[in-house]
C-alpha cells in the first residue's frame, strides 16, 4: 500500500473537507434563519399647493405700461387646496419674485392676516418672503397684495422701451404642524 498522495486521495480529502465545512456552517448559521410573514398597507398623504390655481404666476402683462413713479397692486392667494383635494400635510411656504432685472422695480408684500388655526403668512421685506404656513386638513387660503413700484428717480432714457418679465412663485415643503388644525 502506497502512502503517497495520489489524485484519487486528494479528491477524496477535498470532498470530505467540503462536506465537513458544509455541516459546520449549516449548524452554525441555522440559529440565524427566521421566517417573517406579514402584510400591511399604506397611504400617501395628499399634497396640494396653489397660487390662485398654480404655484407660479406671470405678472408681466399686469405690469405692462408701468413707468417711473407708478405703483401697481396685484392681489393673489396661496392655498392648500386644489379642486377637490385638500392637503393632508402642513406646508411651510415662501413667496418669491423672479425677474429679468431690466427695470428697477421694488416689491412689497402685504398679507391679509389669517384667523386662528389658519396658519402663518409670509412676512419680511424684499423677495423671497418666508414664514408662511398652511395647516393640514382644512381648505385655507392666505390672501396677499403685492405692491410693485418703479421709483420716480429711476428714469434714465435707457429704460424707455425696456420690458421686464416678472414671475410670482410660491414654493412649499412639508413641515411639522404648529397650529391646532383638524
Amino acid at each position: 500500500m502506497s502512502k503517497h498522495l495520489t489524485t484519487g486521495r486528494v479528491v477524496r480529502y477535498l470532498l470530505l473537507f467540503t462536506v465537513a465545512c458544509a455541516v459546520v456552517l449549516g449548524v452554525t448559521f441555522a440559529r440565524y434563519a427566521t421566517v417573517v410573514q406579514g402584510q400591511g398597507s399604506g397611504d400617501v398623504a395628499a399634497v396640494a399647493l396653489g397660487l390662485t390655481g398654480d404655484s407660479t404666476a406671470d405678472l408681466t402683462s399686469q405690469l405692462q405700461g408701468i413707468k417711473p413713479g407708478d405703483t401697481r397692486e396685484v392681489k393673489f392667494a396661496v392655498t392648500n387646496a386644489d379642486g377637490e383635494t385638500t392637503s393632508e400635510v402642513t406646508q411651510a411656504y415662501s413667496v418669491s419674485i423672479v425677474t429679468t432685472g431690466n427695470l428697477p422695480l421694488e416689491f412689497e408684500l402685504t398679507a391679509i392676516a389669517p384667523g386662528p388655526d389658519e396658519g402663518k403668512v409670509a412676512t419680511g421685506y424684499g423677495s423671497p418672503w418666508t414664514g408662511g404656513e398652511l395647516p393640514y386638513g382644512t381648505s385655507i387660503s392666505h390672501g396677499y397684495t403685492l405692491k410693485v413700484e418703479w421709483p420716480s428717480d429711476e428714469n434714465g432714457s435707457a429704460l424707455a422701451y425696456e420690458i421686464d418679465q416678472v414671475i410670482l412663485k410660491a414654493d412649499a415643503q412639508q413641515a411639522q404642524p404648529t397650529t391646532g388644525a383638524v
